[in-house]
């Protein structure tokens, strides 16, 4: 199983990034690959993005797609999770060639896309803007810019990786409590990578009580033999994973 954490820019994915990097050597044991190439000293695959974009910023020396190719197609894991927020910019052709780049034959394919609150990323963006100089306007025109631009229009983006992958593949959430297991951004992220191929024992969620949202968006459902999400409190216990606690969901 291949899961492409897409996105979106400032939807935690950080914090997704950081507990990745720092329970690498855990994942491993459980058959999980998140390979450095592509990112070496770095918490995100966006180079590979770089080069899947053909964008002057990528960095060879931070690892290849082909390198990652021939990586995953000798790998003895059964799971490689690749994160990169700049995914969600790819075209339509693009993310087909990274399907054909990392299938090994009939690969699963899930695509992990995390949304947020347009007009409560908009006060954020404008906010960071200010903080490192990049805004020289105030907040209406800053808004009326950002509203043009496609990466706001979220039923697009998914609809582009929806095409190449299927609608099942998409596992969908809003950066919101309620919407998150047991309002928790890093549970809910295990649970999509819930899988017969994985470590079900330690990938699996001890209910806590509180009710769990099952409006999902189309394909993001697991299906009743799934395992309830790999609950983080247990994987650290069981594998020594360990938490970053930034950047966590208000």
């Amino acid at each position: 199983m291949i899961v492409l954490h897409i996105g979106l820019r400032k939807a935690g994915s950080t914090t997704i990034q950081h507990f990745l990097n720092d329970n690498e050597e855990a994942l491993v044991g459980m058959g999980i690959e998140y390979p450095r190439i592509g990112r070496k000293m770095r918490v995100d695959h966006n180079n590979l993005v770089n080069e899947l974009r053909e964008r002057q910023s990528f960095d060879p020396k931070y690892g290849s797609l082909s390198e990652l190719q021939t990586f995953w197609r000798s790998s003895p894991s059964n799971t490689l999770i690749i994160s990169g927020e700049t995914f969600e910019a790819c075209t339509h052709a693009q993310c087909l060639r990274l399907k054909r780049i990392l299938d090994r034959g009939g690969e699963e394919f899930r695509i992990v896309l995390v949304l947020r609150d347009l007009l409560d990323l908009m006060i954020s963006s404008y906010a960071q803007k200010i903080k490192f100089g990049e805004n020289t306007y105030d907040f209406d025109t800053f808004y009326q810019d950002r509203m043009n631009m496609p990466r706001v229009n979220y039923a697009r983006t998914a609809r582009i990786w929806a095409k190449i992958y299927g609608w099942d593949s998409l596992r969908i959430r809003l950066l919101d409590r309620q919407h998150l297991l047991n309002g928790d951004l890093l549970e809910q992220g295990s649970r999509f990578l819930s899988h017969q191929g994985t470590s079900g024992d330690v990938l699996h969620h001890q209910p806590s009580g509180r009710p769990q949202s099952e409006q999902e968006s189309q394909g993001a459902t697991a299906s009743p033999q799934e395992p309830r999400g790999a609950g983080l409190h247990r994987a650290r216990q069981d594998t020594g994973c360990q938490r970053h606690t930034g950047g966590r969901v208000a």
